[in-house]
């Protein structure tokens, strides 16, 4: 804290106001401009979550989509170097092309090879503005599946295992949390073998991932995991008792991997439908497997971009009703 906010602490009588303080607003916090930049994306709940938070702190942002199928470099430059310009969220196709628009990328985002958000940071010195790539994918993964284990699921960092399905950007960020938890083998599945072997390679040994061929439960030979994450939409799986041979565009779901005795925690990236196929087979094998959908990884990590933006945390409750509430809204819950 600088010496000026210490004069100034005994006239700020709460957070926000402290923290606009600090940015240098004084009572008046100044406009910034945030987007969303991805494509199909006119249905992102990203808005929502972020002026549902901007209400909570009465700050005057904007947030909004920012849609295109390619980044055109004119329309591209001329949002994010913008001089209102506060911040973006960067969703699918964009994650990795992006990158050669911004100056700086952290570290964690280079390893996961795409960012997820940019970061303006004015150096003091300079008072020039420089823009910075992270990936809060990861932090949202890692806090649902945390948020779900229940002490009866046994899992032991350093000795439970964890698989990831999928080897896209989720997966690299669902292969980070794994990680991060403490997961001693990573098993990765995916369609395309060189992709996984891809992914596989472009992690630290220590990380120990091991590609396997099938969900079956023989292939999982350091032991069953206690973490799940499927990383792909429900459109490119299938969950018939006999792999379709002759279709190469879907992967098949066996449910051996859902065998552990003791259950264990899931996450599942897709949210459309409510229910995927990977879901119905954790919900159908009879062990305790809590699961907790997209929705509520975008809800993780878009808390942690908010923080990284603004200097609060977002108010998780209000933020959440209002999500929550618009995705109801347009995914009622089909009564059986």
């Amino acid at each position: 804290m600088s010496r000026g906010s210490k004069l100034l602490c005994q006239n700020v009588s709460t957070l926000s106001e402290l923290w606009r303080v600090e940015r240098g607003w004084l009572t008046v916090p100044v406009r910034e401009a945030f987007r969303i930049f991805g494509f199909p994306i006119a249905k992102s709940k990203s808005p929502i979550l972020h002026h549902a938070a901007y209400d909570y702190h009465k700050l005057p942002h904007s947030f909004t989509l920012a849609e295109s199928e390619t980044l055109v470099p004119e329309w591209t430059e001329g949002i994010i170097r913008a001089p209102d310009f506060g911040g973006a969220a960067v969703t699918m196709p964009h994650k990795m092309e992006i990158m050669k628009y911004i100056d700086e990328i952290t570290p964690t985002a280079k390893l996961l090879g795409a960012v997820n958000t940019l970061i303006p940071v004015k150096d003091s010195v300079t008072g020039k503005t420089k823009l910075v790539g992270d990936n809060t994918d990861h932090v949202g993964i890692a806090n649902c599946l945390r948020a779900s284990l229940l002490p009866s699921h046994n899992f032991e960092p350093n000795k439970s295992t964890g698989l990831v399905v999928g080897a896209g950007g989720a997966g690299r960020a669902a292969v980070y949390a794994l990680n991060q938890l403490g997961c001693s083998t990573i098993y990765l599945f995916n369609r395309t073998l060189s992709t996984a072997q891809t992914v596989a390679t472009s992690f630290p040994p220590s990380f120990n991932i091991v590609i396997i061929p099938s969900l079956e439960e023989s292939s999982f030979t350091a032991g069953l995991p206690a973490l799940i994450v499927g990383t792909l939409p429900s459109t490119a799986t299938s969950t018939h008792l006999v792999p379709p041979s002759d279709d190469k565009s879907t992967l098949y779901l066996d449910a051996g991997c859902f065998n552990r005795p003791e259950g264990g925690a899931m996450v599942e990236m897709a949210y459309l439908p409510r229910r995927t196929p990977f879901v119905q087979l954790a919900e159908e094998s009879g062990k305790d497997w809590r699961i907790s959908t997209g929705i509520y990884v975008l809800l993780q990590q878009g808390y942690a971009q908010f923080e990284i933006w603004n200097g609060v945390k977002a108010p998780q409750k209000e933020v959440a009703e209002a999500v929550l509430k618009a995705y109801d809204a347009e995914n009622p819950v089909t009564k059986v």
